[in-house]
């Protein structure tokens, strides 16, 4: 009897176990299981040839790119992630609004005009440095969204003291609000031009300029309803 069919016979339940194994895993579509299992008793593993299986060495495969092949490369990249779209560019300007208007009213003092705006600063800043420090001095006069999104900056002195930790979740509040005001112009009237104008509607709402500039919650309000 020659060498292969004794190996069969010698098959234990171990390898139709992991012949089970991996039909299940092809019909669920994951990827082939890659470790070894050991063989059966009995069964000799096969000899593998030498160099079977090495990796290529990149150097054979990868070649320089020119710069125009590699501009074209990034500009597919660019429209694969959708960073060309009309939302995409309605957020790059509604950024650019947001620093601008920041940098305006930093320069000037007025982050902080508001007494509400350093009450909204000291709330969060409690919740590490207090008597008491902690989530319970969270919501004792305000909801506490607001506060919790300075959480992340609020420790900072320099940030906390200049407002920078308390104006940045509304400056992407306000980037937010902008794109989303599109979506839904745009979804309503099926017209880009309609989402545009939507969009500079509140963008260049001087009131919203400035408000996006300080630590208020004004425009925490104004995004999520935009988003509801």
């Amino acid at each position: 009897m020659s060498s292969s069919a004794i190996a069969g016979r010698t098959v234990s339940g171990h390898g139709r176990l992991r012949q089970s194994a991996r039909r299940i895993w092809r019909r669920l579509g994951f990827l082939r299981v890659v470790a070894a299992v050991a063989p059966p008793p009995g069964v000799a593993r096969p000899a593998r040839r030498p160099g079977a299986g090495a990796p290529v060495a990149e150097s054979k495969v990868a070649r320089h790119l020119s710069p125009r092949e590699r501009l074209a490369a990034f500009g597919a990249w660019v429209r694969r992630h959708g960073l060309l779209r009309h939302e995409a560019f309605v957020a790059y300007l509604a950024s650019a609004l947001s620093i601008a208007a920041y940098i305006w009213y930093s320069q000037r003092g007025q982050t902080l005009a508001y007494s509400d705006a350093i009450s909204h600063m000291s709330i969060a800043r409690r919740v590490f440095t207090s008597h008491t420090p902690g989530l319970a001095q969270l919501g004792t006069v305000w909801p506490p969204l607001n506060h919790i999104l300075m959480l992340p900056l609020v420790w900072i002195t320099p940030l906390y003291r200049d407002g920078f930790a308390g104006t940045l979740p509304s400056m992407a509040a306000y980037v937010a609000a902008a794109v989303y005001l599109y979506r839904t112009a745009h979804l309503l009237v099926s017209s880009p031009l309609a989402g545009w104008a939507a969009a500079l509607v509140l963008m260049l709402n001087p009131n919203v300029l400035y408000m996006q500039a300080t630590p208020m919650s004004e425009l925490d309000l104004l995004c999520f309803a935009v988003i509801a």
